[in-house]
């Protein structure tokens, strides 16, 4: 996101060891809270990945640049959409936010499949990244949008990673998805010429308020709410 390769690198191996509490936490109360608690651990992959994308512009490695920017770009694009309201839908029993949360999973998956597909199998030619404000835009060729026009998948979007705020009763869980959509929307009005980088890097530092939400589900038996 902003700043340089180091800050990329350095919250990448802060959420490493905050991943793994995580899991091994979700492991001790409740399995189904193991999509969930695998969050951090994906962050600080796509944050190496970034990093890896700042040292390419530094070295003038065009390669490294692109396959970077497209192991980013795939959790970005692809698997954030699908992931966040799909892992918390794991996490409830009531019929009506799990099926909100499933909705928002759907079509963070068909928006996933129209943005990453084209552009991965277009690269070379749909995709240029370039250092921006000391923040990286990722500029896409306006033919990745003739499906779906940008400021459509920008909504859709929001919907799909604001849908947990919305969705999630549960109080331990609650504080994560607000601030995640709520960094999101603030990334989207303020960040919007690099909005997929800046957002992603507040994402990544919010989800080590996972470790938080874990912490305390120790408080109750087998994850009880």
């Amino acid at each position: 996101m902003c700043f340089s390769a180091e800050a990329s690198f350095g919250a990448s191996a802060v959420l490493l060891p905050a991943g793994i509490y995580c899991i091994g936490a979700a492991v001790r109360t409740r399995a189904a809270y193991l999509p969930l608690a695998a969050i951090p651990l994906a962050f600080s992959v796509q944050q190496f990945a970034e990093g890896l994308v700042w040292v390419g512009l530094g070295r003038g490695d065009q390669g490294l640049v692109t396959a970077s920017a497209l192991a980013f770009l795939f959790f970005a694009l692809a698997f954030w959409p699908l992931w966040l309201p799909f892992s918390l839908a794991f996490t409830e029993d009531r019929r009506g936010p799990r099926a909100v949360l499933a909705v928002g999973a759907v079509l963070g998956l068909a928006l996933g499949a129209v943005l990453y597909g084209p552009l991965a199998w277009n690269a070379d030619e749909w995709l240029e990244v370039v250092a921006t404000h000391h923040s990286l835009q990722y500029r896409i060729d306006p033919r990745a949008f003739e499906v779906i026009p940008e400021e459509w998948w920008q909504l859709l979007y929001l919907v799909t990673v604001f849908s947990p705020a919305i969705a999630t009763p549960d109080r331990r869980l609650l504080g994560f998805g607000v601030l995640l959509g709520v960094s999101a929307v603030v990334s989207y009005l303020v960040f919007r010429y690099a909005f997929v980088s800046v957002w992603c890097f507040f994402a990544a530092v919010l989800s080590a308020q996972l470790c938080y939400s874990f912490f305390r589900m120790g408080d109750s038996p087998d994850g009880e709410r």
